[in-house]
């Protein structure tokens, strides 16, 4: 899936986007490193418009192909359903809030 645009208005051209860290990590999505799983996953779980891409300038970069779904126990709030590209980077991000955390899909990693 290519990245599209999600709003309205006159945006940038994607073609400008290029140097930035959303789009490297867009383009490179098949082998992230620790590093960049764990900002995939922050930046996730920090915008409010997609639980599986980042929107960046009007353009939503869908990272579909590289989640997969897990059910989370956080202490002091209870379940939650999350996307993240492994079960690391959900730990690196709570930290000791998580309880448990378990695989809702079987598709490869």
């Amino acid at each position: 899936m290519k990245p599209y645009k999600f709003v309205k208005h006159d945006i940038p051209a994607l073609e400008d986007l290029r140097g930035t860290d959303t789009y490297r990590l867009f383009d490179n999505r098949h082998k992230l490193s620790r590093e960049e799983k764990d900002r995939l996953f922050r930046d996730l779980q920090t915008n409010s418009y997609s639980r599986m891409g980042i929107p960046l300038l009007g353009w939503m970069f869908p990272f579909h192909d590289v989640l997969r779904t897990f059910l989370v126990k956080l202490r002091h709030y209870g379940w939650c359903e999350v996307y993240a590209p492994d079960r690391t980077s959900i730990r690196s991000y709570y930290g000791y809030k998580v309880l448990r955390i378990v695989l809702l899909d079987k598709q490869a990693a």
